[in-house]
C-alpha cells in the first residue's frame, strides 16, 4: 500500500506522449519534487537502476496493455531494495472496479485521467 507520510523527492515519469508528460513534470516540480521522463518502459526500466526514484507515474501508450506494462514494471522494481511506489494513470473511460482490483494486487495505484 501507498504510505502518504514518506516524502517524494524525485519521479520518474513513464509516458509516451511528450505533451502529456511535460504537463506531469511541469505539475510535479511545482510541488518541488525532481522529475525524471522517460518515453518507454524500457528505458524507465534501466533509469530506476541506475536512479533512486520515490514515485514512478506510469502512462500506460495503450489502455488495452497497461496490466502487462504494470505487471513487468512491478517485477521489475521488486528485486530493487528500496523499492519506488508506482501510479498508473489510466487515459481512458473507467470501466468498473476491476483495474483498480489488479491495481491493489500489484500493489499500485490506479488513477483515471478521464
Amino acid at each position: 500500500m501507498m504510505d502518504e507520510r514518506s516524502p517524494i523527492d524525485q519521479v520518474l515519469i513513464v509516458d509516451s506522449d511528450p505533451i502529456h508528460a511535460a504537463e506531469l513534470e511541469d505539475a510535479l516540480k511545482m510541488v518541488n519534487c525532481k522529475v525524471l521522463v522517460c518515453p518507454e518502459q524500457e528505458v524507465a526500466l534501466n533509469t530506476l537502476q541506475a536512479e533512486h526514484v520515490d514515485l514512478v507515474v506510469m502512462v500506460p501508450a495503450s489502455p488495452a496493455q497497461w496490466r502487462k506494462d504494470a505487471k513487468s514494471l512491478c517485477d521489475a522494481v521488486r528485486k530493487f531494495e528500496k523499492r519506488p511506489q508506482i501510479v498508473c494513470v489510466l487515459r481512458c473511460p473507467y470501466k468498473g472496479p476491476s483495474e483498480r482490483l489488479y491495481g491493489d494486487r500489484l500493489n499500485i495505484k490506479v488513477l483515471y485521467e478521464r
